[in-house]
């Protein structure tokens, strides 16, 4: 009688901690900013994936991301969520669907090791602009030269972004987010972009006043300003105290050395930023500051 093999099957043996490949996959979606998301590039990401996995026969268990997640590195929350399913998941799945790689990850080596690990899980990422056989190794050495090529790609945005973002500070405009006590003015001239706060202005500067003329601590001004509506704590009020943006400076790690005379409105003037800071110094090293000031020694006298 000749006996059907098939029927042995159930006795092979699995590695230690093996999962058995699936059908399942998952979807995992992104962009990079809030713009990005207004021109339907996720739902196009998404419909994508799904005629890949119709096309290939496997079944979606899941679908992540659907947000706006920078690629940099792979601490992304949505991304972390996802990783962690596929790890754990009852349902063993197999397979994390991507419209590229460069959705999945831009990290470079960070992310071939990552992809490596999931291998070993036998969870394995596709693409579906970059279909090939992942499992061999010449298609695993073409998934590796295509996450180093998103990395480079980012590399070269980010440095062209920074280099744009240099000439401006050495011009004396902002590239940054304003600091609080000032706005964004969409739309006008770059000599109006950043412009200070109708009502959050005048509070940054009675907190220079209150420093420099009375000698208040940050505890007590914070109290002040909270009461005023500005809601401050002690460290955030050192910050402020400290930043020259407020008097009209530009300093950033990016012109290391360099003091740039800025283009904004000015909310105090150099000299009273320079006394607040002389007092703060003075505060340091425990020397109780004098209420006098130098140009009017009788000035805590008179009401």
């Amino acid at each position: 009688m000749k006996t059907n093999l098939d029927q042995f099957k159930a006795f092979l043996p699995k590695a230690d901690g093996e999962k058995q490949l699936t059908d399942n996959c998952v979807v995992y979606t992104r962009v990079s900013s809030k713009e990005q998301d207004d021109n339907t590039s996720l739902p196009y990401q998404k419909a994508r994936c799904k005629d890949y996995a119709a096309r290939k026969g496997y079944h979606i268990v899941e679908c992540f991301g659907g947000t706006y997640e920078s690629a940099k590195n792979d601490e992304r929350k949505e991304f972390q969520r996802m990783i962690k399913f596929v790890k754990s998941s009852k349902l063993a799945v197999s397979r994390i669907i991507v419209l590229s790689f460069d959705r999945f990850s831009r990290s470079g080596a960070n992310a071939i090791y990552l992809i490596s690990n999931l291998k070993q899980l036998n969870i394995y990422v596709e693409s579906v602009t970059q279909e090939a056989d992942y499992s061999i190794p010449s298609g695993e050495l073409m998934q590796g030269i295509q996450l180093l090529f998103s990395k480079l790609d980012n590399d070269q945005r980010k440095q062209k972004t920074i280099a744009g973002m240099v000439e401006m500070l050495k011009a004396g405009y902002w590239p940054n987010k304003a600091p609080i006590g000032y706005r964004h003015n969409k739309g006008a001239d770059w000599d109006y972009r950043i412009v200070p706060h109708e009502k959050i202005a005048p509070l940054i500067r009675k907190a220079f006043l209150l420093k420099a003329q009375q000698g208040k601590s940050n505890t007590e001004i914070t109290k002040l300003l909270n009461a005023m509506g500005l809601k401050l704590n002690r460290k955030k009020l050192t910050e402020i105290f400290k930043n020259p943006f407020y008097c009209g400076i530009l300093v950033s790690r990016m012109l290391p050395g360099q003091v740039i005379e800025g283009k904004h409105e000015p909310i105090i003037s150099k000299d009273l930023f320079l006394q607040v800071n002389q007092i703060v110094v003075k505060n340091m090293y425990g020397i109780k500051p004098h209420k006098e000031l130098e140009d009017f020694p009788l000035k805590q006298f008179v009401h």
